[in-house]
């Protein structure tokens, strides 16, 4: 899942740049490496059709923060 773009789905072990950090030469997609693995398995799971809505809802993109003491 870590090695597979979930936007394009091209899967290449040189895509993942650093440990946290998912860099798709095909499509250009750069998203957090954990994120780009969470949305893999939410497709396997769920299907293609709910991890593109959760793609395109821009949660995936921006994010929140939340900090634990």
């Amino acid at each position: 899942t870590s090695q597979r773009c979930s936007r394009c789905g091209i899967v290449k072990k040189s895509n993942r740049k650093y440990r946290g950090l998912y860099m798709c030469r095909d499509c250009g997609y750069v998203v957090n490496a954990d994120i780009n693995g969470a949305m893999n398995i939410l497709a396997k799971v769920a299907g293609e059709s709910a991890a593109e809505q959760i793609a395109s809802s821009g949660c995936v993109n921006h994010p929140v923060r939340i900090r634990v003491a």
